[in-house]
C-alpha cells in the first residue's frame, strides 16, 4: 500500500491548473491495490483541490489552495507544506507497470448498467500485455484535473477519458492472466460546488517543521 500512496502523491501534486468551471465538486472513490482497499474522497472547486485518503494506516489530506500544497494529518493535528517533506515520499520510486510494447487499442463495448444511479458503458482498452476496464458516462461534466488526480500506475486510461470527456466511474486494471492490479469505483458522486471550508486547514493544526537537507 506503500507504493500506493506514493504514487497518488505525485499525481496530486502535479495536477494541471485550470480556470474551467467544475461541474462535479465532491466524488468518493474505493481504491483496492495489492489486497489492500483505501477511501480516495476527492474536492474540486476553481483551481483548489482536496484529496481525503482513509485506509489501515489512518487519515491524511493533501490540499493544493492558491498555488500551494499542503499535507494534513488530523490524527496529529498538524500540517507540512508539500515541498519541505516531499523527499521523505520520493525515497521509493512509484510502481510502473510493463503494459508492453504494443499500443493499446480501445474498444468501446456498448455493454451498459447502471452505477450510482447513472447509465455508464464499458471501455475496454487493451494489448497482449494488460487490459483496463472503464466504466464511464459521458453525461456527466467534470474538470479534467479529477482524472489527473487518480492514479493510472503506468497505464494511462486517464488520457482517454480526457479526450472523450467521459467520467471514470470505475476503472480496473488486469494483467496478462486476468489478475486484478489495481482497481478504484466511485460510490458517491455530487455535483456542485462544495463547501468553501473544506480546503481550509483548521486553526488549531500546527505546521511541521521542514525535513533536514539530505548530506
Amino acid at each position: 500500500m506503500k507504493k500506493l500512496i506514493l504514487f497518488i502523491l505525485i499525481i496530486v501534486f502535479n495536477f494541471p491548473n485550470s480556470a474551467q468551471t467544475k461541474q462535479v465538486g465532491e466524488v468518493k472513490y474505493v481504491v483496492k491495490y495489492e489486497g489492500e482497499s483505501l477511501q480516495l474522497n476527492l474536492f474540486m472547486q476553481g483551481n483548489n483541490l482536496k484529496m481525503d485518503k482513509q485506509g489501515k494506516d489512518g487519515n491524511e489530506s493533501f490540499i493544493h489552495k492558491g498555488g500551494i500544497s499542503v499535507v494534513v494529518y488530523p490524527a496529529q493535528q498538524i500540517y507540512a507544506v508539500y515541498d519541505d517533506i516531499k523527499d521523505k515520499y520520493l525515497d521509493t520510486p512509484p510502481p510502473v507497470f510493463n503494459t508492453g510494447s504494443d499500443e493499446m487499442k480501445l474498444t468501446k463495448t456498448k455493454e451498459k448498467k447502471i452505477i450510482l444511479g447513472v447509465e455508464c458503458e464499458k471501455w475496454v482498452l487493451k494489448n497482449p500485455a494488460m487490459t483496463v476496464e472503464l466504466w464511464i458516462n459521458k453525461n456527466i461534466a467534470y474538470d479534467r484535473s479529477l482524472a489527473d488526480a487518480i492514479p493510472e500506475f503506468g497505464v494511462n486510461w486517464s488520457e482517454i477519458v480526457r479526450k472523450e470527456k467521459a467520467f471514470p466511474v470505475a476503472v480496473k486494471v488486469l494483467d496478462d492472466l486476468g489478475a486484478v492490479i489495481y482497481s478504484f469505483q466511485a460510490y458517491e458522486i455530487k455535483q456542485g460546488q462544495p463547501d468553501k471550508n473544506v480546503f481550509v486547514i483548521p486553526g488549531n493544526y500546527k505546521k511541521a517543521q521542514k525535513e533536514p537537507a539530505k548530506k
